[in-house]
């Protein structure tokens, strides 16, 4: 009867051993390396854009040129941040007194920009009166 019990228990601890390890190829123990998510580039926020236009980058200044004249001038740099050529696109100004009242507007033009370029603008104005705010923004863009 003994040896009839270790025929039965024999194939049981085989199995019981080959289903816990035993067979298990040590490189399967290994940890995979980690994959690590490459995150997803947000794209830029321009303060002032339109249609793929943008103005990436201005400057305010003011100077004394005489006793009470003033030069006021606003410089800048659009860019065509689509994936089209601009065939012409619009930057506006408009300087504002102190009261809030637009006393000087202008606008400069941009022709045949295409994706990725840039292009400087300059607005340029003299006054006696103090300038409190000014409006810079996008008009037109056309493809």
């Amino acid at each position: 009867m003994k040896h009839f019990s270790t025929l039965i228990i024999s194939p049981i601890l085989i199995a019981a051993l080959l289903f816990t390890g035993c067979t298990s190829n040590p490189s399967s123990l290994e940890t995979s390396p980690t994959s690590i998510a490459t995150p997803i580039p947000t794209p830029k926020i321009y303060e002032i854009e339109k249609d793929g236009f943008a103005i990436v980058d201005y400057d305010y200044s003011k100077r004394r040129v005489q006793d009470k004249v003033y030069q006021f001038t606003i410089t800048g740099v659009a860019k065509n941040i689509g994936t089209m050529p601009i065939s012409r696109a619009e930057v506006t100004v408009k300087f504002k007194s102190v009261s809030g009242v637009a006393f000087f507007s202008e606008m400069d033009e941009v022709y045949n920009l295409q994706p990725g370029e840039s292009w400087s603008f300059q607005f340029t104005t003299y006054a006696s009166t103090s300038v409190d705010d000014y409006d810079l923004s996008i008009g037109r863009v056309e493809f």
